[in-house]
C-alpha cells in the first residue's frame, strides 16, 4: 500500500499534535492482527493505547521504573552481568552469550519466573516481536499468538501472588 514514513522527532510530534491526525492509528494496527491472545495482549500495551487509556498503564510502568525501584534491582543486575561475563570463554558471540541473556534474566527476576526458563522466555519473546513486524505472515502471527498464551502461563503464578519482599534484594 501507499504510505509515508517519518522519523524525525519534530515531524512525528507535529503529526501527533495535528488536530486532524487520526487519533486511533493503534486501532487500525490492532485490526491487522487476527483475533486471539496476541491481539488482546497488544490492545492492553502502551504502544496500542491512546489517551486516556494510555495514562494509567504508563503510570504503572513509571512506578516500576522509578529510580528507587531500579536502585534496588541494581545489585541483582550487576551480579547476573558479572556471572554472564565470567562464563565467556574464547571466541564467542557477545550478543548471544551476553546481550540477549541479561535482560531476559533480569525480567525473569522481576516477574518471579525461574531463571531456568530463560531460553524458552527468550524464544517466546522473539516470536512476539516477529509478530509485530509490518506485514507479518499468517504463520508468524499464529506463532506470536501461541507465544503470548505460553508467556501468560509462564508468568501466571507471579501475577496471582504479591511480589516477594526480596524482589529487589540481591
Amino acid at each position: 500500500g501507499n504510505g509515508v514514513a517519518i522519523w524525525r522527532h519534530a515531524e512525528v510530534e507535529a503529526l501527533l499534535k495535528h488536530p486532524t491526525a487520526a487519533a486511533k492509528c493503534p486501532d487500525r494496527a490492532l485490526r491487522a492482527f487476527p483475533p486471539g491472545a496476541f491481539r488482546d495482549h497488544n490492545a492492553a500495551t502502551m504502544a496500542f493505547l491512546d489517551p486516556p487509556e494510555h495514562g494509567p498503564v504508563r503510570r504503572s510502568f513509571a512506578r516500576a521504573f522509578a529510580p528507587a525501584a531500579l536502585a534496588g534491582l541494581a545489585p541483582h543486575v550487576e551480579a547476573v552481568s558479572a556471572g554472564l561475563l565470567q562464563r565467556l570463554d574464547g571466541e564467542v558471540d557477545l550478543v548471544e552469550a551476553y546481550a540477549e541473556r541479561l535482560p531476559v534474566l533480569v525480567i525473569a527476576r522481576i516477574l518471579g519466573v525461574d531463571p531456568a526458563s530463560e531460553a524458552p522466555m527468550r524464544a517466546l519473546a522473539e516470536a512476539v516481536v516477529a509478530g509485530l513486524e509490518p506485514g507479518a505472515a499468517a504463520p508468524t502471527l499464529a506463532a506470536a499468538d501461541a507465544a503470548i498464551a505460553r508467556l501468560a502461563a509462564l508468568i501466571a503464578p507471579a501475577m496471582t501472588a504479591p511480589p516477594p519482599a526480596t524482589l529487589f534484594a540481591q
